[in-house]
């Protein structure tokens, strides 16, 4: 494990470019082992119940933050039901006005859903649903809503749209183990141009892409006409206060994850490029074990190549030891075949070292112990590369 000498008091703090669902183990396991790691997460949610809140508030996607703040709270400080509150969907097939009716009846304290609730929490989460239910349009549709959804966006209303004190706000209540943020503070959405030239537009169309990505890019319009596509592209700034955390932290990954919706987005951002380049640490790619239908059957190296390319739409000069040095693969992973033979003596030639290191027990799923161990030996090997210099 990570050690730097006897005075040594904290565990490594890892940065993670990623969405919602992807790391859910491997943040919790942090959340028990290691309470400095961050999170810089996607914001571009656009399908379901998630487009309905961002329809009638025109705010970011809050699916992906309350997912990984959910992952890294402590239950054990919490009161039975609370994390059940946050991942509760309303019935997709009930009647809308009833489902208004349901949630009224949450409001009050002596509702039956919080008998075993502290009364400071169930205090805290009446006064937020009390607030949105205010808020909602009586033409709202909570089919299949998510409680915990409805929840950050009438805190985010509530602290004037600003993310900072809303996610500090949720992450005392849920005593968060972690430092979660969104990669950017505007509502925008994911698109791509596909190598058949066309293009589609919503980060929920993703999971079954007809072609192979071209580019991906961010607009602010929901619906956006292909011939209008490249001229609606927009780069906005990173998250205030995204950059200096990228700025003090002791390694960056780009984990596994849908690779385009979930890492690479954010690295489309204004000054997460730079941000990254300037910093001193090792940086880590975890490819996909089995199959992801975003990429298909594109190549380790490819992969690289593009993400590489995206980070450099923000930091054009920069070198590659200073955007990636580490590339880890499981020897016995399930790659479906897109770990080309020579890719270590390639990748070698570009200053990039490709290391087989266990990071599964069975070949398909990542270990989040093993994969940790993984990070904190890159971590380790780089520190007694830099003093060797």
């Amino acid at each position: 494990m990570w050690e730097q000498g006897p005075n040594w008091e904290k565990k490594p703090s890892f940065l993670f470019f990623t969405g919602g669902s992807a790391l859910r183990e491997l943040s919790g396991y942090l959340a028990r082992s290691n309470p400095h790691s961050i999170h810089i997460v996607t914001t571009f949610d656009s399908g379901g119940s998630t487009a309905e809140i961002r329809r009638c508030f025109a705010i970011p996607a809050m699916g992906d933050l309350r997912n990984r703040l959910l992952a890294l709270a402590d239950p054990a400080k919490l009161s039975p039901h609370i994390l059940d509150f946050f991942q509760m969907r309303l019935p997709a097939d009930a009647d809308p006005g009833q489902l208004f009716v349901r949630l009224r009846a949450m409001v009050s304290l002596d509702h039956p859903f919080w008998s075993d609730t502290d009364p400071a929490e169930a205090s805290f989460l009446c006064k937020q649903l009390q607030a949105i239910l205010q808020r909602l349009p009586g033409h709202f549709d909570l089919r299949g809503a998510s409680l915990g959804n409805l929840l950050l966006t009438s805190v985010y209303l509530e602290n004037g749209r600003e993310f900072e004190p809303t996610l500090d706000c949720l992450s005392r209540f849920l005593h968060v183990r972690g430092v979660v943020l969104p990669v950017v503070d505007e509502s925008l959405h994911l698109g791509c141009e596909l190598a058949d030239g066309s293009f589609v537009l919503g980060q929920h169309h993703f999971k079954s892409l007809p072609s192979r990505v071209r580019r991906i890019f961010l607009t602010v319009h929901e619906r956006l006409s292909p011939s209008h596509a490249a001229r609606d592209v927009c780069r906005p700034p990173a998250a205030r206060g995204t950059c200096a955390w990228i700025g003090r932290t002791d390694a960056i990954c780009y984990p596994m994850g849908s690779f385009y919706s979930s890492v690479l987005v954010n690295l489309l951002v204004r000054g997460i490029g730079q941000a990254i380049a300037a910093r001193n640490c090792p940086k880590i790619f975890i490819p996909n074990l089995g199959w992801d239908p975003e990429l298909g059957d594109t190549s380790l190296l490819t992969q690289i190549d593009i993400l590489l390319s995206t980070l450099r739409l923000d930091a054009p000069s920069a070198r590659n030891s200073e955007l990636l040095h580490y590339v880890l693969c499981d020897p016995h992973g399930d790659y479906q075949g897109r770990l080309e033979p020579d890719a270590q003596e390639r990748l070698r030639e570009m200053g990039i070292s490709l290391l087989f290191v266990p990071l599964t027990k069975n070949g398909v799923l990542h270990d989040p112990a093993l994969t940790i161990d993984a990070l904190e030996r890159c971590l380790c090997e780089y520190g007694e590369w830099h003093a060797g210099l």
